[in-house]
């Protein structure tokens, strides 16, 4: 619903993310960024920041519900990282890998991001972490949905800034969660 309260709602980050990705998050970071380069992860979010000129076309719902989807698991992953304590931090079979188990998530020729993040923001990516307000990036993702299912609702002007404000703010997250990743990543042989 969007008519929620600024209350965060424990329950909102778990509904994008299944029993084994809630608990193993870190786990589930990587095989995104296995999956689809960082590159690849940023050009999504433009596909869905472009929704705002192009719309949303019939008979392509499914494909934007899927980019808005991993929108929505990137800040519930971001949010369970960000809530662990120190102690999750230290343990090694959280963070260590096979390089079977890294699959394609970095190679010699991808670049380190370094677009929105400060350069403290960028030595210490967990402290950026937990400065993000993960549920107002949800409710702001749930009114951009609402805006490109009844564009006429909503007042053009005032909602077009907030939403590139919203994914500035994504960008930065995905930036600071790859980099996350990169900082903790250990590989075994």
């Amino acid at each position: 619903s969007l008519d929620i309260t600024k209350v965060e709602n424990r329950f909102a980050a778990a509904a994008y993310l299944s029993r084994e990705e809630g608990q193993h998050p870190f786990k589930t970071l990587m095989k995104i960024f296995s999956k689809w380069e960082y590159d690849m992860l940023k050009e999504n979010l433009r596909k869905v920041h472009d929704f705002l000129d192009d719309g949303m076309e019939e008979g392509y719902l499914s494909m934007h519900n899927g980019l808005i989807h991993t929108q929505h698991k990137m800040i519930a992953l971001g949010a369970k990282l960000a809530r662990e304590d120190g102690a999750y931090f230290q343990r090694a079979d959280i963070f260590t890998f096979t390089y079977e188990e890294v699959g394609c998530f970095w190679e010699h020729d991808h670049y380190m991001p370094f677009h929105h993040l400060s350069m403290s923001e960028y030595k210490d990516p967990l402290i950026t972490l937990r400065k993000f307000d993960f549920a107002e990036l949800n409710r702001k993702l749930h009114a951009y949905t609402a805006f490109l299912v009844e564009r006429n609702r909503f007042e053009l002007d005032d909602e077009l800034l907030a939403f590139n404000e919203l994914f500035q703010q994504l960008e930065r997250l995905l930036e600071t969660l790859y980099l996350f990743i990169l900082q903790r990543l250990r590989i075994r042989n």
